[in-house]
């Protein structure tokens, strides 16, 4: 315990001063009373540190606690900053698993106006841009007011304002000039001001990335897929998520060449999925997609299948569940040509929908049928 505070204390000593002392010493630190050993050589080379370690060690009892006081109501720390604030909210919901924003908003102007806009604030705990303590820091006149008008500038409804907020409460991390640069993008790129709109209220995070690397992902979609322009922009504003998605490119990439390889599509078939379903490619797992063309394959042709294409999409659990429901019930009837044909919109719509209109059985039967698959 003693020999590294020596160590310490002799630090700044000449070379031959601090090795005479260490080797002195450090033969007596095998007594009983190290407090004794230590206290002459502090007392040479630090006398202010012998006063306290004589006091620690002699009146320990007899501590002044009205000089305390006065000494430690010297060094109280600083006035706690809004800043402040936001780094200890950011911190809550780690250290108290039931902490939400809900219970500080009517202490926050700015979080009643967000609130007012429509924006839900418990996503924005689970959120990865900043969270509660993003939400804390805000003004609303510098951080809110001139994101809303720069929405609304082009086109974006009020009502609409909320959604967008609650799903990418990244936009207040980013400076407003670059977002301006971002959409400014896109209208240098031909996009129309409905298709730029499209994209901000499908997908908000649009805006997270910077315009290389929009520049970049637009560019990898127009050469594997052999897009012209206007199908780059028709593809970014159907599929936005897509875009932006993280799969992009290697995931996309291992979709594309099984859909054109093992599972035979062409590749004009494949642009045609890209521009009508993009939610098809953003899949991780392409065994997935295989599993699922597997079943639709005995139920539709490849025509029918291109036809609606959003289809394959859907999980393959999704799709065989009600497959095999159908033909329980004998209503597995895929031919368009014959009477009560079941068209593949069976299969996007809910359940309530699904058993309505195509198995014509109550809801509660196909649910029991659910707990047998």
């Amino acid at each position: 315990m003693f020999v590294p505070l020596l160590r310490r204390v002799a630090f700044g000593l000449p070379t031959a001063t601090r090795n005479t002392l260490l080797s002195t010493t450090c033969k007596k630190f095998n007594t009983v009373d190290a407090s004794k050993n230590i206290q002459p050589f502090v007392q040479e080379i630090h006398p202010e540190k012998a006063v306290r370690i004589k006091h620690s060690a002699e009146n320990i009892d007899s501590i002044d606690w009205d000089q305390a006081a006065v000494v430690e109501a010297d060094s109280l720390p600083p006035k706690v900053t809004t800043a402040d604030k936001a780094d200890l909210h950011r911190k809550l919901p780690l250290m108290n698993p039931t902490y939400s924003l809900a219970s500080v908003v009517n202490e926050h102007p700015t979080l009643q106006k967000l609130v007012d806009l429509g924006v839900d604030l418990s996503q924005w705990e689970e959120s990865e841009a900043g969270g509660a303590g993003l939400a804390i820091g805000l003004d609303f006149e510098r951080d809110v007011a001139p994101r809303i008008h720069f929405f609304v500038d082009l086109g974006v409804k009020p009502k609409q304002l909320g959604s967008i907020f609650t799903r990418n409460p990244g936009i207040f991390n980013t400076e407003l000039d670059s977002l301006k640069t971002r959409v400014n993008y896109l209208k240098w790129k031909n996009f129309s001001n409905n298709q730029v709109r499209a994209i901000l209220l499908k997908c908000p995070e649009w805006l997270n990335h910077t315009v290389t690397e929009v520049d970049l992902r637009l560019g990898y979609f127009q050469n594997a897929f052999h897009l012209t322009g206007d199908q780059v922009r028709q593809a970014a504003a159907r599929g936005p998520e897509l875009i932006v998605w993280k799969g992009v490119h290697m995931a996309v990439e291992r979709v594309r060449h099984l859909l054109q390889g093992e599972l035979e599509f062409t590749q004009g078939q494949v642009k045609h999925i890209l521009l009508k379903a993009p939610s098809a490619l953003q899949r991780w797992d392409e065994d997935e997609l295989r599993e699922t063309v597997g079943v639709l394959t005995k139920m539709y042709t490849r025509q029918v299948i291109l036809h609606n294409p959003k289809v394959l999409a859907l999980e393959k659990l999704e799709v065989r569940t009600r497959h095999e429901f159908l033909i329980f019930l004998g209503k597995a009837v895929y031919d368009p040509t014959k009477a009560n044909y079941v068209p593949p919109e069976s299969l996007l719509v809910d359940d309530e929908t699904f058993c309505s209109m195509y198995a014509k059985v109550p809801l509660q039967l196909y649910h029991k049928f659910h707990l047998t698959v």
